[in-house]
């Protein structure tokens, strides 16, 4: 029983750390893209 549960909990460690890696990789790729527009934009107005 305890066993299992230190598994699961390993488990679920691994897995919120691959949803964080994932979420961060998200927000870095969701940042980049936004700059690339403010840029597009930027020109654009000249």
């Amino acid at each position: 029983m305890i066993a299992n549960d230190v598994i699961d909990g390993k488990i679920a460690f691994k897995d919120g750390i691959e949803l964080l890696k994932s979420s961060r990789s998200f927000i870095e790729n969701f940042a980049r893209s936004a700059q690339k527009k403010k840029l597009y934009l930027m020109v654009k107005n000249d």
